[in-house]
């Protein structure tokens, strides 16, 4: 069946938006949705055009790629906020849609790619570059991981899959919290209160990285301001999961995630330090576990990061990466060799040096392909 790529930018996109999300609900990643491209726009946007790849048979949407031009590269939309990426497509035509979504690319002048946080081993990669006319350079600028939950039926069988000291302690500091303190769960419902409930979160947050050398991912106006857009978007999709764990008749802890389709998602949370030893934020991701299971979703998913308390729940994982692509000896394609060398040599180098050396060459590669601004 013959496919027609088309290249969308501006309000253009607008038309979009019915199929967009049931492709984005279907495949259960809030950040390839209409609403996240939105809200990214709206406060990221400025300097940025938007580069939609729409891919159509006789019958209509085949797929979509939600891109934008940065600077002078293009990459997904919003991908300097969010954790996963991929074209979306109808099941089983993904690499036709990534195939169509080249020539597009090209025929527009969009010759530099970024693609940030795509699985490892994903065919459409390999597809995209075969139908690319011409010699492309690609090299990784960095990996991490997404870890997941593969959801059992019930929570007993969660709980069974899990070590008896898990076991034990998990249900010791729930008891514990209601029995002492009245502790309660508060799922966030009400849209009148939505901001308030979002400027609690990031407090409680913000209370989390107190006093640690990285730098928060939520800190700063505009990436709360997109937040709270698309949180208030997400709620009257159904798809906001806002909890907080009250305590002494307070919000104690607070995670912030989404369930979209069949995948329940954890994007980040924060609690006060007075109550760290009630380990309320551990209390506070099994609470939303068991509620997801309850809902009859298939898959937890903790996002971006190995962090340790993650492995205490996952027991699977995604290796993703960041990979770019330009013309072999262009500009560009220089500038993705010497931001590669960079970031392979910052690794070998101790943490606390990484730190420092990223601060001192903030200015310099804010400009290199691979950058993330926040």
């Amino acid at each position: 069946m013959n496919l027609h790529g088309e290249l969308l930018g501006g309000d253009a996109v607008n038309a979009l938006a019915g199929d967009w999300r049931s492709l984005a609900v279907a495949q259960g990643n809030a950040f390839l949705t209409p609403e996240w491209f939105s809200a990214w726009r709206r406060h990221y946007g400025g300097g940025s055009e938007p580069a939609v790849v729409v891919v159509r048979d006789s019958g209509g949407v085949v797929g979509l790629l939600p891109l934008a031009r940065v600077r002078r590269t293009t990459q997904f939309a919003g991908a300097n906020l969010g954790d996963w990426f991929s074209p979306l497509a109808q099941p089983g035509r993904e690499l036709e849609v990534a195939a169509a979504a080249a020539a597009v690319l090209v025929e527009a002048g969009h010759r530099t790619l970024v693609l940030h946080n795509v699985d490892e081993n994903a065919e459409w990669i390999t597809e995209l570059m075969r139908a690319w006319p011409g010699s492309l350079v690609k090299r990784e600028l960095y990996r991490n991981v997404v870890p997941y939950v593969p959801l059992p039926p019930s929570w007993n069988e969660f709980l069974e899959q899990r070590s008896r000291n898990f076991r034990s302690q998990i249900g010791r500091k729930e008891r514990k919290l209601q029995r002492s303190y009245g502790m309660e769960y508060r799922l966030v419902d009400d849209p009148v209160r939505l901001r308030a409930d979002m400027e609690s979160f990031f407090a409680l947050h913000n209370a989390r990285w107190s006093g640690n050398s990285r730098q928060s991912p939520l800190a700063g106006a505009k990436v709360q301001a997109h937040h709270s857009d698309f949180a208030a978007m997400a709620l009257e999709r159904g798809w906001l999961r806002l909890w907080f764990l009250m305590a002494a008749g307070r919000p104690v802890a607070a995670l912030y995630g989404w369930r979209i389709g069949h995948r329940y998602c954890y994007f980040n949370a924060g609690w006060d330090p007075a109550w760290a030893h009630a380990s309320v934020g551990l209390v506070l991701l099994s609470h939303t576990i068991r509620s997801a299971i309850e809902e009859g979703a298939q898959e937890y998913n903790l996002l971006l990061g190995d962090e340790a308390y993650k492995s205490r729940f996952s027991t699977g994982q995604y290796t993703v990466h960041t990979v770019a692509f330009a013309p072999r000896s262009s500009p560009s394609g220089v500038a993705i060799y010497f931001d590669a060398g960079c970031r392979r040599t910052a690794r070998a180098l101790p943490v606390g040096v990484r730190i420092r050396l990223r601060s001192t060459l903030a200015p310099i590669m804010a400009h290199l392909p691979g950058a993330r601004s926040q």
